[in-house]
């Protein structure tokens, strides 16, 4: 509370939002009161001094990255010093292992692709005259966490077992600071409650000269799909009865439209058994594999369209796939932080049909979202700010 308020703005709501690591019993998502309490405590940022680099260690999948990115990019805003992004390194994982965590390469490929106009912010750890006040190699996993004015703050389960969070936050706010390096998750609503439009708009604009091999209609419903006929670790299944059905019925009973079409961005093989099947074989659903083409390179695409992998499935571009996502007009989304961010970063949908409850993050000030929670069998919910509850739900299973 003493390092929080010192800082003011949104360096101070970082560290009380991260300070709940310390109190496991801090969970709740929608614990409005308390993001109001904290937004009202920090008040506006304080002036420093001394000006604090900010780097960016992406690591993980498209979705980890984006909240590692925006995370640290309003962090840096907030210091009033530079900022840089670049893709972790080899020795920097949470175990001795020196290999990098899956999927880090490919996402952050994409990431530069999608973000084209952050490319200014992405740099190497030899581009000295950037990063000249910052240390180049800190391991984690051998418990190096602050050396000549730069700390490492990493908010993950195997780095705070070896330095615990308040001594991470009481480096990388020492008066002594002058870099930052932010390596983890950082998988909070509470971080990004208020910013959602300067990231939309700004931050994380997605390129506009992007053009998709085929697009959203104001017709289509688009449903993102990740875990295909069961729950993998903390992530819940999302089927036909429990969760779509519940959202599909109202939305084509009601709707003025001769016909919606229901398309579908996963992963999942639409010929075996699971949720896929399950939407193709009731409501007709279509399975899309939308790519990226110009003038340039639309030969190259439409070759890569037809290609086909081992088992005889369209190849995928997850880029691609994002990007149709944030141009849905009715989207609906299961948990999942790649679909998270697909629906935050969308510019221009009507509705955006989300879970209410999980281990992701729930943008319930967000505009045009609608919840479901299929824990507790109510759906149909809205904000209603000022309310005890946040999300007040109108339909029950």
């Amino acid at each position: 509370v003493r390092i929080a308020t010192d800082l003011g703005g949104f360096s101070c709501r970082f560290v009380l939002v991260i300070g709940r690591i310390l109190d496991r019993r801090r969970h709740d998502n929608l614990d409005v009161a308390w993001h109001d309490a904290i937004d009202a405590f920090c008040g506006k940022k304080r002036q420093r001094e001394k000006k604090v680099a900010v780097i960016s260690v992406q690591h993980n999948g498209l979705g980890n990255q984006l909240f590692q990115f925006a995370l640290s990019r309003l962090l840096a805003l907030s210091l009033g010093g530079p900022f840089f992004a670049r893709l972790i390194r080899d020795y920097e994982g949470p175990m001795s292992i020196d290999r990098l965590p899956p999927h880090s390469t490919e996402s952050w490929n994409a990431f530069q692709f999608i973000f084209a106009q952050q490319q200014k912010s992405i740099v190497d750890d030899n581009d000295t005259a950037s990063l000249n006040k910052c240390v180049p190699r800190l391991i984690p996993s051998k418990s190096q966490f602050f050396t000549n004015g730069t700390a490492l703050l990493a908010e993950r389960p195997a780095d705070t077992r070896r330095l615990p969070m308040q001594h991470m936050l009481r480096n990388a706010f020492h008066p002594n600071s002058t870099c930052l390096k932010t390596l983890g998750y950082f998988q909070h609503y509470a971080l990004l409650r208020g910013y959602g439009t300067i990231l939309r708009n700004s931050l994380l604009r997605i390129r506009d000269d992007l053009i998709l091999s085929q697009e959203p209609t104001s017709d289509d419903i688009v449903i993102h799909i990740r875990l295909c006929n069961g729950p993998i670790h903390h992530y819940h299944y999302y089927t036909l009865n429990n969760y779509f059905r519940h959202i599909l019925v109202p939305l084509l009973s009601s709707s003025a439209l001769p016909r919606r079409n229901i398309k579908i961005i996963s992963g999942c093989n639409p010929n075996t058994q699971g949720v896929v099947s399950d939407l193709i074989r009731t409501y007709g659903a279509i399975l899309v594999h939308p790519t990226f083409y110009d003038d340039e390179t639309n030969e190259n695409q439409q070759q890569q369209q037809h290609k086909k992998r081992r088992n005889h499935h369209p190849i995928r571009s997850i880029a691609a796939d994002f990007v149709y996502l944030t141009r849905a007009k009715t989207l609906i989304l299961t948990e999942s932080t790649y679909a998270f961010w697909s629906g935050f970063l969308n510019r221009g949908a009507m509705e955006i049909h989300a879970p209410a409850s999980g281990p992701v993050p729930i943008p319930y000030a967000e505009p045009n979202y609608i919840f479901h929670d299929i824990h507790k069998g109510r759906y149909w919910g809205k904000y209603v700010k000022n309310q005890t509850d946040g999300i007040i739900f109108s339909q029950f299973s």
